[in-house]
């Protein structure tokens, strides 16, 4: 998205008398209507309409910023060796939770990977708004290349007017919403005299009218981005963030999040320096960027933002571009104020800094271990807790998400998820309206059914089998996969006892119901599950009783034809063991 910042010199800047007042209003209700137009969609049922997005966003004068940040893809192989079923890390992405890739086959008892939820609010196009009528200009409406290389000429003239007019000029072109001439700037060489410029402190116009355009440029295909990266943008904007006034730091921050946007450059804009300056802005005007790494950790509440929010909703969302892919090189020390900062930022009075403080911090347990361990070093854990409970699904999603990633960590981490009391939340969510939080609520169930005999009985008391067993019935494959690696795992680790207890639920009519299903890897966990109940003597009865008047019988027969081997051997296995001289008209009714 574009926002707007005040491109005249302040002399010609509207005075703030009643008489303003209307236009004033005018312009924050065109504001109030973009911003909704940029929030995600309402989560739906309909699979299809799910819209993955862009990192980046283009400058623009109708200004306020739309959150914006969706999570690094965890190693879809990425073993969990401690626990002893089925970790799965999630590449799976909820509605307008960031652009990502599809999903990848896993097997039983491998490690456990879902298909693709979409993952965090970003725009798959760059996020380009409309002009305000006050900014709009006929001058260059039907520019030509030569138009173009005569305003890069104007801008690298002796003429100090005439060097502000054409970096106005250019930006305001680089700003239009469909096909900004981006391309055709850098190929005029416009990046050359233009950085100078954002260097430069005696024109704080002309300054934020370079950095303004500079953005822009960074917004476009990742061609674009490269362009400014090699141009040698990187270091300026990181001066301008850390030595602008609060606008131009704005500013360059928003350049800073476009670039970093771009996995490949993310790791450069980190070993540049970014983080320091970047969680300085958060006290503009108070704390310097030698000390902002102490301040941000002693900050308690969003009070303690000195920053102007709009300055602080960008710079949360950058940091949530530079968590949100795998395989960041960044010092544990800046990790570790990052992490104090986030905490802060949860907890503030505005909804868009506290989404994208959310999803930065889901990214983070996304990451590693290590990072999983700060989080709950930090006493993050009581916030997410929280904002489970919100009535926004924009906080829920990515609490959700942050939950369920840290508990892919070791048992002291989940154990800690579970004491701050995820479970009556997840309760709740399992029989929410929208399919998606079912599914990622059972993805995320499915990895504490992963774990010990006591996190395995915490589920069991907190009442989500029912739930669970409730869902698999539902017609959404993606939450009867989620649900079944939770019962499947549950059959693994779980005790005799704990296994009666899913057959009371009625897991075993959910788990036989599943096989009609044409997922391979879904048919292969319920019938490993069958296996492992119908296995254990005391169950063994009731369990083959369960099987038959869900039509298991059936079932199990029809996939003797099935294409796969394995499920074929596993279905025949199960036929000639438990139910020898069953025949289709066999099965009993109810």
């Amino acid at each position: 998205m574009s926002l707007s910042t005040t491109s005249a010199s302040s002399s010609e800047r509207p005075s703030a008398s009643m008489k303003d007042m209307d236009s004033i209003r005018e312009r924050r209700l065109r504001l109030q209507n973009i911003i909704r137009a940029m929030r995600p969609p309402t989560l739906t049922s309909n699979p299809s309409s799910l819209i993955s997005r862009n990192p980046r966003r283009l400058w623009d004068k109708t200004r306020l910023s739309c959150f914006s940040s969706s999570s690094s893809t965890p190693d879809p192989q990425a073993p969990r060796h401690h626990r002893a079923s089925n970790f799965r890390p999630s590449n799976q992405h909820l509605p307008d939770i960031m652009k990502r890739e599809g999903s990848s086959q896993s097997t039983p008892e491998a490690s456990r990977q879902p298909t693709p939820f979409s993952r965090r609010p970003y725009e798959t196009r760059k996020s380009r708004q409309l002009m305000s009528e006050d900014d709009r200009s006929d001058e260059d409406a039907d520019y030509t290349q030569e138009t173009l290389e005569e305003i890069v000429r104007g801008i690298k003239s002796n003429s100090k007017r005439r060097r502000l007019d054409n970096t106005i000029r250019a930006r305001k072109l680089l700003s239009i919403e469909a096909n900004p001439p981006i391309k055709e700037f850098l190929k005029a060489g416009i990046l050359r005299p233009l950085i100078p410029h954002v260097q430069q402190r005696e024109d704080s116009t002309l300054q934020l009218e370079a950095t303004w355009a500079l953005t822009n440029l960074a917004s476009g295909t990742a061609a674009h981005t490269a362009a400014v990266v090699d141009g040698g943008a990187v270091p300026v904007l990181i001066e301008a963030l850390a030595g602008g006034d609060e606008k131009v730091a704005e500013q360059a921050a928003w350049a800073l999040g476009n670039i970093t946007g771009e996995e490949l450059y993310r790791n450069q804009v980190v070993s540049a320096g970014v983080v320091t300056p970047l969680l300085a802005a958060l006290h503009h005007g108070r704390a310097s960027s030698a000390t902002s790494t102490s301040t941000s950790s002693s900050s308690s509440s969003s009070s303690s933002w000195s920053s102007p929010v709009s300055l602080v909703r960008v710079v949360v969302w950058v940091l949530a571009n530079i968590f949100r892919h795998k395989g960041l090189v960044m010092e544990q020390q800046e990790r570790q104020a990052c992490i104090a900062a986030l905490k802060t930022l949860l907890t503030h009075t505005n909804s868009e800094v506290t989404v994208d403080a959310l999803w930065a911090v889901s990214y983070i347990a996304a990451e590693d271990e290590e990072g999983q361990r700060e989080l709950v070093a930090a006493d993050i854990l009581p916030d997410l807790v929280t904002h489970l409970g919100a009535k926004e699904h924009q906080k829920v999603i990515p609490a959700l998400r942050a939950t369920g990633n840290l508990v892919m960590g070791s048992d002291d981490q989940t154990d800690a998820v579970l004491a701050a009391g995820v479970l009556p939340h997840y309760n709740r969510l399992l029989v929410s309206p929208h399919h998606n939080l079912r599914r990622e609520v059972s993805w995320a169930l499915s990895n504490i059914t992963a774990g010990t005999r006591s996190q395995i009985q915490q589920v069991i008391d907190g009442g989500l089998l029912p739930h669970l067993v409730e869902i698999i019935g539902q017609n959404y494959l993606d939450v009867q996969r989620e649900a079944a690696w939770a019962l499947s795992n549950l059959t693994t680790g779980g005790s005799p006892e704990q296994l009666g207890q899913l057959l009371l639920a009625g897991g075993v009519s959910a788990l036989t119901s599943v096989l009609a299903v044409s997922e391979i890897t879904t048919v292969g966990v319920a019938l490993s599950s069958l296996q492992k109940i119908l296995k254990t003597p005391d169950l063994r009865e009731e369990a083959v009783r369960q099987v038959r008047v869900a039509q298991g019988v059936q079932r199990l027969e029809a996939l003797q034809g099935f294409v796969d081997s394995d499920i074929k051997e596993r279905a025949t296995e199960i036929l000639d063991m438990y139910f020898q001289g069953n025949t289709e008209g066999g099965d009993e009714r109810t």
